[in-house]
């Protein structure tokens, strides 16, 4: 069953909390742990999932959590200081669950269509790149050998593949994933420099062509922000720097954005 966003009002600490205090011996796992480790995405609508000795048990209900067995040899944490007992896993073995978890359909959130890739595998390399910026140091080999045995290799490693550090967002992962369809050679977070200080950093782009793209969520569209990125826009063209800023409703056509993206960088590779 595939969870969405908004099928519970009560945060996954809470429930983790709750679910704590009746069952104090159990280790929490998943989207709990990624939670505590810092993941703001998803994992208010995701299960709360228990490791214990007995009493195993899968449910839809979120007001219940999941009941998994416990591996005596598993490394824990405790990062609740007002539950000073509460233990979680740690963040690559979690994060592995998490990426089963979505890959069966057994949490999910609503997501862009990226040609090529299934939602599946679009939702993986968002996790992917989330977690990713919880931590700059994380040793995406950790979450592999976590992931052997609980998701198929070639899942992992595809999501692993293609997944950036530089994606501070979401959408930011599905613009690249579109975007990098276009041309090679994309990076991300460019930073672009001028009268020697730092004006912005382009989400992603073609240093050699000079074709950058941002995504503008929300926050672009007060007053003070819509007159920064003007700004911006004129320093790049100063610069030799063609820019687009692609916004929610043209990041849902891929087919439109990718031609918008290949009529400015294509004739500039020529």
């Amino acid at each position: 069953m595939l969870r969405t966003e908004g099928s519970t009002h009560v945060d996954i600490i809470t429930r983790a909390r709750a679910h704590h205090l009746t069952a104090p011996e159990a280790v929490i796992d998943s989207w709990v742990a990624a939670s505590y480790a810092g993941l703001s995405y998803w994992t208010d609508t995701a299960p709360v999932t228990l490791l214990v000795r007995s009493g195993f048990y899968k449910t839809t209900d979120l007001r219940r959590p999941n009941r998994r067995r416990l591996s005596a040899s598993l490394e824990k944490c405790t990062p609740d200081p007002e539950f000073p007992n509460l233990r979680t896993t740690m963040l690559p073995y979690a994060a592995a669950q998490c990426l089963r978890d979505i890959v069966n359909n057994a949490h999910g959130w609503w997501t862009y269509n990226v040609p090529g890739l299934s939602y599946g595998e679009t939702r993986s390399v968002q996790f992917i790149d989330a977690i990713r910026q919880l931590d700059p140091h994380l040793n995406l080999g950790d979450i592999q050998a976590e992931a052997k045995g609980v998701v198929k290799k070639t899942i992992v490693e595809k999501a692993v593949g293609l997944s950036d550090p530089g994606a501070q967002s979401p959408p930011e992962t599905a613009l690249r994933l579109i975007a990098a369809q276009v041309h090679p050679g994309l990076t991300t977070q460019i930073p672009i420099y001028y009268g020697g200080r730092l004006v912005t950093k382009l989400d992603c782009g073609w240093r050699k062509e000079k074709v950058g793209l941002f995504y503008d969520g929300e926050h672009h569209l007060t007053r003070k922000q819509h007159d920064y990125d003007a700004e911006v826009t004129l320093i790049l063209h100063d610069l030799g720097w063609e820019s687009m800023r692609v916004t929610n409703a043209l990041l849902q056509n891929p087919t439109a954005l990718q031609r918008h993206i290949a009529q400015r960088v294509i004739p500039r590779a020529l």
